[in-house]
């Protein structure tokens, strides 16, 4: 299993860095490093100028060594889609990554877990055929205790304002936003 965590802060994320994080993670697991990831390897090692692999080269070699396993397939999660930013172009990198990876599910070298909220729902299904969709919804008394704990040590907010905001915040989680 490999995993990728977008993070919202993260104003620079690129397609190419989530699949090296996901490469070096299966290399990581394998006991042979597959022939092709060591001559790229090597061939970067003794590059001069140390031009880093493309994006497909790299989504070539993890989809080699993926295909490594004695046990197929490996699973690959992704959390937090949604938040995957990208300063200069976050629809390109978005588009690069889901081609990429859909390229890996078609071949079967991987099942792909992808939470996010849904406005990129009907992106991801349409890249991913036979993708499934499932919803997940936050139990209220979790969401409840969790806002309890967040606004207890904040001592600007009176306890009315307090307790708005936790309605409001209650109030829409048990409407059917999604």
């Amino acid at each position: 299993m490999s995993y990728f965590f977008f993070n919202v802060s993260n104003r620079d994320e690129t397609a190419e860095n989530v699949i090296r994080v996901l490469l070096r993670q299966i290399v990581a697991q394998l006991r042979r490093v597959p022939g092709e990831v060591n001559a790229e390897y090597s061939r970067f090692q003794n590059d001069p100028h140390k031009v880093k692999p493309s994006l497909d080269t790299l989504a070539s070699l993890l989809r080699s060594s993926l295909q490594a396993f004695s046990s197929s397939p490996s699973f690959i999660l992704l959390d937090a889609y949604d938040e995957f930013r990208n300063a200069d172009n976050d629809e390109g990198q978005r588009s690069d990554l889901c081609s990429s990876l859909s390229e890996i599910c078609r071949d079967g070298s991987a099942r792909i877990l992808i939470t996010t909220r849904p406005q990129y729902r009907d992106v991801l299904k349409d890249t991913f055929s036979e993708s499934q969709i499932v919803v997940v919804k936050g139990d209220l008394i979790d969401v409840e205790r969790h806002l309890d704990e967040r606004m207890r040590p904040l001592k600007r907010l009176n306890n009315e304002l307090k307790a708005n905001i936790k309605k409001a915040i209650l109030d829409a989680n048990r409407e059917d936003a999604w």
